[in-house]
């Protein structure tokens, strides 16, 4: 994140898929204003309650969501309705997915075509949709290609780990951090302890210099960030 904001020119534009409370979309636009940026964002959350919340975040933050695109729906293959699941519990329950049983919620899905048409760049997707990593990305990855200069992926497994590596690698991506996920063993099954996470830089999509603002600069925006939370 940080390096994307220090890249961006004019405007720094952000996507986060499966966004729950908008923790980067939020903390995104604190780094643009603290560099006197205009910023745009981009936020898709599939539980109802997460979005409400996402608002309440934003306006804590003093965003108006007008000004943005703040979707309640999920990111697919293709634009039509989807079943997102509710949460029991959503202050608790951020790993709701398209095919988790219980009772749902019919909501939007957009493709990313859909979601990118008219940004003529994005700096940062930062992209959490709980094991359809590749479903999503992989129709896209000539979209992404074309408009896209980073994306940060949350992985689910060392399958999907895999894909997206040969993925983005063969599409000229370069990656930039390959944070593996780790499982336990229990009861014969291997549980997911902790999400992996990739970062692929786009070399096609042509980014300013990075400003060489030092990371003080990042702990203070941090710090004042969470003061608010």
């Amino acid at each position: 994140m940080l390096d994307a904001a220090l890249a961006a020119s004019t405007c720094f534009t952000i996507v986060e898929l499966g966004a729950g409370w908008g923790p980067w979309v939020t903390m995104g636009a604190a780094m643009a204003r603290k560099r006197g940026l205009r910023f745009r964002l981009i936020a898709v959350e599939g539980s109802l309650d997460h979005f409400e919340f996402m608002k309440t975040h934003f306006a804590d933050n003093n965003i108006d969501p007008g000004e943005h695109r703040i979707l309640h729906g999920v990111v697919s293959t293709k634009d039509g309705v989807a079943k997102f699941p509710k949460a029991p519990n959503p202050a608790d329950d951020y790993g709701g997915f398209i095919g988790q049983g219980g009772d749902h919620e019919e909501v939007r899905a957009y493709s990313l075509a859909s979601l990118l048409a008219g940004e003529p760049v994005v700096d940062i997707i930062h992209c959490d949709i709980q094991g359809h990593e590749v479903e999503v990305l992989a129709p896209a990855v000539a979209v992404l290609g074309r408009r896209v200069r980073r994306i940060v992926v949350g992985t689910h497994s060392k399958e999907i780990e895999e894909r997206l590596r040969d993925i983005f690698s063969k599409e000229g991506w370069r990656p930039d951090g390959d944070l593996t996920c780790s499982f336990k063993e229990e009861n014969g099954q291997s549980i997911l302890v902790q999400d992996g996470a990739q970062l692929w830089v786009n070399p096609n999509v042509e980014a300013g210099q990075p400003l060489n603002l030092g990371r003080s600069w990042l702990r203070r925006v941090v710090q004042n960030w969470r003061s608010g939370h």
